[in-house]
C-alpha cells in the first residue's frame, strides 16, 4: 500500500491523537491530550495534572503552566475514557513511538496500562515515505 493509499484509509474511520508532555525523557508525563476523529470533530481534549511540576522548558515549548493543570483531571480520571477511545478505532499519531510511550509512562505512574486493541499507525513515518 502507499502512503497516499494508507492516509486514505485511515481517513475513512480514525482517531487522531497529539499529546503534550512535561519532557522528553523517560519520567516525562502527558500533560494534555487531545483526540479528533477522521472528520476533524473533537472526540476528547483535556489538561491533565502530572504527579510533578511541569518544567519551564516543556512550559516554553507548549505554553501549559502548572497553574492551568492545578485544577485539571489526572491520568487516573481520564484513562478509562482515553482507552475507551483509543481502543475503539485505528489510531493515527504524527510521533506514534514517543507519544505512546509517555501515554504508557504515564499510566504506569497510576498502576494502569492502556492496552492495545486498536491498530496504532505512525503519520511521521508514513509521510516520510510520501515525501
Amino acid at each position: 500500500m502507499t502512503p497516499t493509499q494508507q492516509a486514505r484509509e485511515w481517513l475513512r474511520s480514525c482517531h487522531i491523537l497529539d499529546t503534550e508532555t512535561t519532557g522528553l525523557d523517560w519520567s516525562a508525563e502527558v500533560v494534555e491530550i487531545s483526540i479528533i476523529d477522521q472528520d476533524g470533530n473533537v472526540v476528547f481534549d483535556s489538561l491533565v495534572k502530572p504527579t510533578k511540576p511541569i518544567p519551564t522548558v516543556a512550559t516554553a515549548i507548549h505554553g501549559i503552566t502548572n497553574e492551568m493543570v492545578a485544577d485539571a483531571p489526572t491520568w487516573g480520571q481520564i484513562h478509562e475514557d482515553v482507552c475507551r477511545i483509543i481502543n475503539s478505532k485505528p489510531l493515527v499519531i504524527y510521533n506514534m513511538n514517543y507519544d505512546v510511550r509517555v501515554m504508557n509512562q504515564t499510566a504506569f505512574f497510576y498502576d494502569m496500562s492502556l492496552g492495545n486493541e486498536a491498530s496504532v499507525y505512525c503519520a511521521m513515518l508514513t509521510y516520510g515515505e510520501f515525501y
